[in-house]
């Protein structure tokens, strides 16, 4: 990403007041430490923390991984992940990442080591057992998602979610959205790594459009405040209820491994995509138009206009 975009993107999220923490995350940020540092330094003048994900490639000393550790966490630095699993360890040795999160937690910054594997049978805790006894850190075990170069990968995993009811099936933070921009700008109302691949929920470029309007299409879009809020069944409910044949179309609920994958296969296919957006489209203005009605029953024909004219206007 280029650098005057991170800092218009970090003024603007400020001037917002409602984003509580930016994350930087990659590929590999502190590949541009100074940058980040940098971008960190206006972060603290506006009162806003930031958290980073990294491989600890740099921590190949104890004084080089003390020195960054403490000029990030100096300027606000409140949560790391640093990512370890066989994959990261083809090129960033085992020792890096016990060094970092040691000086990460000692300098009190909440430090999760996050692994990610092609089976069921490994864990990251078990991949560290020097950490295990360490304050303030803790482990994330994920399994590879068929994404990007893992569609090539033999993946032993559980087909299954780990919550398989229906209600289970939503965005993990039921209320806000993360709102995630990439280095060509395009903007996700979420964090997931299949966000690239479900192209449909692209709230925009970030090249083009302000923070604030991309925020706005995230939070004033029912069909995205339907998956968050109630969740993937509510939300076939309503598509159904306006395109009966998306019943048979969309991918079953109980097949779902997650959230996240459902997203994807509905969001990665454009006709299908196209529908469902239709499909709540349509539920907006019956929903509108039921407003506007209440209003007139309610409160009189000349108020209702005195509304719709404010609110178009």
């Amino acid at each position: 990403m280029p650098r005057a975009l991170a800092e218009r993107l970090i003024h603007e999220a400020a001037d917002m007041g409602i984003f509580s923490t930016v994350g930087f995350t990659g590929g590999e940020p502190l590949m541009f430490a100074n940058e980040i540092l940098a971008l960190a330094d206006i972060l603290k003048t506006k009162s806003i923390p930031f958290t980073i994900a990294t491989a600890a490639h740099w921590a190949s000393t104890e004084s080089a991984t003390n020195n960054l550790v403490h000029e990030l966490h100096a300027r606000g630095l409140t949560r790391v992940g640093i990512s370890s699993d066989p994959s990261h360890q083809a090129f960033v040795p085992k020792v890096n990442v016990i060094r970092a999160a040691r000086a990460f937690a000692a300098h009190g910054v909440e430090t999760h080591v996050v692994g990610a594997f092609f089976d069921d049978s490994t864990t990251t805790e078990s991949m560290f057992p020097e950490l295990a006894e360490v304050e303030g850190v803790s482990f994330k075990t994920h399994r590879v998602c068929r994404v990007g170069g893992a569609t090539k990968k033999r993946l032993n995993v559980s087909s299954k979610a780990t919550e398989s009811h229906i209600q289970g099936l939503r965005c993990y933070r039921s209320i806000y959205h993360d709102i995630v921009v990439f280095h060509d700008g395009k903007t996700y109302p979420c964090c997931s790594v299949f966000n690239r691949a479900a192209r449909d929920i692209c709230l925009g470029d970030a090249n083009v459009d302000s923070l604030r309007r991309l925020y706005q299409r995230a939070e004033g879009s029912l069909l995205m405040r339907a998956l968050k809020r109630q969740g993937f069944g509510a939300a076939y409910q309503v598509a159904v209820s306006h395109d009966p044949t998306l019943a048979s179309a969309l991918p079953k609920l109980v097949d779902a491994k997650d959230a996240c994958s459902l997203c994807r296969d509905i969001f990665g296919n454009r006709d299908l995509a196209r529908r469902v957006h239709s499909a709540f489209a349509e539920e907006e203005v019956d929903r509108i138009v039921a407003l506007v009605r209440n209003i007139e029953s309610t409160l009189g024909p000349s108020v209702r206009d005195t509304i719709i004219d404010e609110v178009i206007g």
